[in-house]
């Protein structure tokens, strides 16, 4: 089985065997993707607030002391969701950048010893080999591929026990209960990956699938997800829907997502809703916040950085899923952009409360597993503007309610890419320095071999980057840049070739430089142009005169009665 779900990519090979560098490949791969699912079935339960003194006693659940093996998906990973026809995978498949590091963090508990088994591509055998490990940890990198998840073993004594990411998927009609072992994927857009067959790929830091791998024993068995009832509707009684049209003052979802090891690029959110009665266009706001946690991981919000719209149409169907684009607005005219993230956020969904409609919910996952993140969706009050309030304030869906969810998350699905950036040559360390006459850029990295250009291995094409100083300033005149792309038999071939050329050095100055970044959403690179040399590098006195000083914050350079600053210009 495992044969026919690979994706498999070309290994990097040398530009020469004597080279002392090597370029990165083409990613060439043989995407077969599985496609077993089901129907994805929810179920509906009325639920009660819990009390504050519901929420401290759940608090106190003692551990237990047996050998647990467990591990948590990779920070900044996520699973892959439900389809927009109102499908959902048997297997989970936890979706993770390719090419870079990944880590998969020991949940374990009990064990003072671990033993890892997993497979990935061999590029020396060219087929795919079992790999081992010790360590507490895991931490690898793959390729464009995909391989069953991880197998963890833990050990304390003579117990042992084994893990792998798995759901437990139950058949309504048999009521049978069959595991389902979960897959790991290695890419660098989640979405383009599924695209060739015909499936959607939003993606979510919380398991939906068409199973759970633990539920909360006070719901219903069945469904991989479910929405509350029991909240205060418009007639005073107790039909209202949690996450959706309720008049107990919860009007709008949080979904926080942890901070991530390796940025991604935030194309767009999609928010999963059921509806009935509509009668009209209802606008939705989803605002991105800067967030971070505390240690009763509450939830402290920081900076607004993006906000997504979106609408629920009129005729919209009654399942389904709400497209939500990023806007920036300039000179008074909105336009779509693509969300950079690097830190923790907390997406703030609001405006379905007053939804055109006689019902209108969200859904969240019925699994409630903690993966060492903490609550992943929350209930939050906001204003008329849409701002959230301090008080009621954000309640973890986990204590929420007087029989928990666990680490539960809502149905608000993101569209993420990990693009990549980097520098396809070993002899490049990001930085040139021109003679004061000026000319090319020209690198000799070994005998035999010169290069006019820097070559970046990148997952986009130049006309979508952006280039820009690292403070975000325009390039100086003095640097001219020519970007062009790679192109064979019509198709960009992941390389992007930079000329850089400076102007001669003017009378007077003896040094600048320009650190210029190139970024796409999600990745960069800074390269260091220099132009002469630096006063600090000028001076040649004793080096036991030499020291370092700090004044007002600023550091400078003593060298014998002489004082520089940081850029090697001589202050008084």
């Amino acid at each position: 089985m495992k044969k026919s779900l690979l994706l498999i990519a070309a290994a990097a090979v040398a530009v020469s065997a004597s080279a002392s560098f090597q370029k990165k490949s083409d990613a060439v791969k043989n995407q077969v993707i599985d496609s077993k699912c089901a129907p994805f079935e929810f179920t509906v339960e009325s639920a009660q607030m819990a009390t504050p003194a519901q929420r401290e006693a759940a608090k106190k659940v003692a551990k237990n002391a047996t050998v647990k093996a467990w591990y948590n998906r990779p920070a900044g990973s996520f699973y892959r969701s439900i389809l927009s026809t109102g499908g959902s995978f048997y297997s989970p498949a936890i979706m993770n950048p390719s090419w870079r590091p990944v880590t998969w963090p020991n949940a374990s508990e009990g064990a003072d010893s671990y033993s890892w088994s997993y497979e990935k591509y061999n590029s020396e055998i060219k087929d795919f080999a079992t790999y081992t490990s010790s360590e507490a940890d895991l931490t690898d990198s793959w390729i464009f591929e995909s391989a069953y998840a991880p197998t963890l073993t833990a050990t304390s004594g003579g117990a042992t026990d084994t893990y792998q990411l798995f759901a437990n998927y139950y058949d309504r009609n048999t009521k049978e209960t069959k595991p389902y072992k979960g897959f790991a994927y290695f890419c660098p857009d989640p979405r383009a990956t599924f695209e060739e067959s015909n499936l959607d790929c939003y993606v979510s830091p919380k398991l939906w699938a068409a199973g759970v791998r633990e539920q909360s024993p006070g719901l219903s068995q069945g469904g991989g997800m479910v929405y509350l009832t029991g909240a205060k509707d418009a007639d005073g009684g107790k039909e209202g829907c949690w996450f959706g049209k309720n008049y107990g003052g919860w009007n709008a979802m949080g979904l926080y997502v942890e901070k991530p090891a390796i940025s991604y690029a935030l194309r767009g959110l999609h928010v999963y809703y059921a509806a009935e009665g509509i009668t009209g266009e209802t606008p939705l706001t989803a605002d991105v916040y800067a967030a971070t946690k505390n240690e009763k991981d509450s939830v402290i919000l920081g900076d607004l950085l993006y906000t997504a719209k979106g609408t629920l149409a009129a005729d919209a169907a009654e399942e389904g899923f709400i497209d939500m684009p990023f806007f920036a607005e300039e000179d008074g005219l909105e336009y779509e952009v693509v969300a950079d993230i690097n830190q923790p956020i907390m997406i703030v969904l609001h405006g379905y409360e007053n939804a055109q409609a006689s019902l209108f919910t969200m859904f969240v996952t019925k699994d409630w597993c903690d993966e060492g993140y903490g609550q992943h969706g929350y209930m939050l009050a906001v204003d008329d503007q849409g701002t959230p309030l301090n008080k009621p304030g954000f309640i973890g869906l986990d204590g929420f309610f007087s029989v928990s969810l666990g680490t539960t998350a809502p149905s608000i699905f993101l569209d993420v890419e990990w693009p990549m950036m980097e520098w396809n040559y070993t002899f490049e360390d990001g930085a040139y320095n021109f003679p004061v006459e000026g000319g090319k850029l020209v690198k000799t990295p070994a005998e035999g071999y010169t290069f006019d250009y820097i070559s970046v291995f990148s997952t986009k094409s130049s006309e979508l980057w952006t280039v820009l100083t690292e403070d975000d300033q325009d390039v100086p005149e003095w640097l001219t840049l020519e970007i062009a792309d790679v192109v064979e038999n019509d198709e960009f071939t992941n390389e992007v070739q930079i000329q850089a050329t400076a102007a001669p050095l003017p009378e007077g100055v003896s040094y600048r430089e320009a650190k210029v970044k190139f970024s796409v959403p999600g990745a960069s690179l800074v390269y260091n142009f220099s132009q002469g040399t630096s006063g600090i590098n000028d001076v040649t006195v004793n080096k036991s005169e030499v020291k370092k000083v700090v004044e007002n914050g600023q550091i400078y350079i003593i060298n014998g009665d002489a004082k520089y600053n940081v850029m090697g210009a001589q202050v008084k």
